[in-house]
């Protein structure tokens, strides 16, 4: 494995995720398909999953926990443990990247 998987991480509240500037996207009906940054793949990215692409804006993973969990009315620790599955699996398919600072 390339990198160490988030969920093996201890604290990760103050990570911050962003998306791949050179991935494509296009977003309809709140879902969105990304492709990646060798344009070999498609991925379809669920309304929710859309959202939180959308967050990963320079916010801490926290951060977009805790807007997730207030939108949606779910417990945070349910969010976040979701939150971190989902970013392993979109920095496994090579479409966000950590940054620093």
């Amino acid at each position: 494995m390339i990198f160490r998987r988030l969920s093996k991480r201890s604290d990760l509240t103050s990570v911050i995720l962003r998306p791949r500037p050179e991935t494509e996207e296009a977003e309809e009906g709140g879902c969105m398909v990304v492709m990646d940054p060798h344009g070999r793949r498609f991925y379809g990215l669920d309304a929710v999953a859309t959202r939180i692409w959308h967050l990963l804006d320079g916010r801490t993973l926290g951060d977009v926990a805790e807007a997730m969990a207030g939108e949606h009315e779910v417990p945070y620790d349910q969010v976040y443990a979701d939150l971190i599955a989902l970013c392993d699996d979109l920095r496994s398919k090579k479409l966000i990247r950590e940054v620093h600072g």
